[in-house]
């Protein structure tokens, strides 16, 4: 089912590290992803290269540099941030979330969902008939609290300008997270409002904090969920791995085992080591089965 009202588009942040299950992901994203939609990678230059061989008619890679304005650039020797000439140093972390709130400029579909690297898709999808219900795109939302949460939601309200002491905390980070374009804007001019400079020398001034936070406050307590071409939801569309150690075949069978029908990929974060070899025949088996 298609729904000419809405584009969307997938968007990837990735590294070198990260190459062999980024090629695993665009490996997925050719046979399950539906339609004409576009998955767009976005790399360092110095990657760009390595990259360009996943291109595809599905797949196109964006360069991190073409997105940042020229203040922002990397230096030899200096791996852990980027070099800038208005704000401090900028982490990686930050660096990343920079670029995800940037990639908005350079392409024109109507939704971004951000995938990161360690989700492999598993079946079949289209993106308007898994985000979009009459119209209105599904925003991430769920009751969870932590640390992290608590900070992101603290700097997000500064932010934001964000006055009200007793908010609700949800939290909005996950695998697959929809944001409407038109949305990501006007979240750059609220920052540019409330805090007297550019949106990007804004967060700069934070060591801490989430863009999926940033957004979804943005939506529920700027705009209003109401006003903001959302509804909020929270299924689990990819499985994480999270809580399964993948040291030995028997847990990555017993992981396995937990996907189901519902789910439309899988998550097995980098941070685990388990080499692909050790889970790519699952994958193999489910996009026979499925696709």
């Amino acid at each position: 089912m298609t729904h000419p009202t809405k584009r969307f588009a997938i968007v990837t942040v990735s590294y070198a590290p990260d190459f062999e299950r980024c090629r695993l992901l665009t490996e997925s994203t050719e046979k399950c992803l539906l339609g004409d939609t576009k998955h767009y990678v976005v790399v360092d230059r110095k990657d760009a290269k390595l990259f360009a061989t996943l291109k595809s008619s599905k797949v196109e890679v964006l360069v991190v540099e073409d997105l940042l304005p020229w203040w922002i650039f990397r230096v030899p020797f200096f791996s852990k941030g980027w070099i800038s000439l208005r704000t401090p140093p900028i982490r990686n972390w930050i660096l990343q979330q920079l670029v995800k709130l940037s990639v908005v400029n350079s392409i024109q579909e109507d939704v971004l969902v951000f995938c990161d690297s360690d989700v492999t898709f598993i079946r079949p999808f289209d993106l308007a008939s898994v985000f979009l219900h009459a119209d209105q795109v599904a925003l991430l939302r769920v009751e969870f609290q932590s640390e992290d949460v608590i900070s992101w939601t603290e700097a997000s309200k500064q932010l934001l300008g964000i006055e009200k002491e007793d908010l609700p905390i949800y939290n909005y980070v996950g695998n697959l997270i929809a944001w409407r374009r038109e949305n990501i804007f006007k979240m750059h001019q609220q920052i540019e409002d409330v805090n007297g400079m550019s949106w990007i020398q804004a967060i700069c001034k934070y060591w801490n904090i989430s863009e999926y936070m940033l957004y979804g406050m943005m939506v529920d307590h700027v705009l209003g969920i109401e006003n903001s071409g959302h509804f909020v939801s929270s299924p689990e569309l990819v499985r994480s791995a999270w809580s399964f150690p993948l040291n030995n075949q028997e847990n990555v069978n017993q992981f396995f085992s937990t996907v189901d029908e519902n789910h439309i990929g899988v998550m097995i974060h980098s941070k685990y080591r388990a080499p692909i070899s050790a889970y790519r025949h699952k994958f193999e088996y489910l996009w026979q089965q499925n696709c």
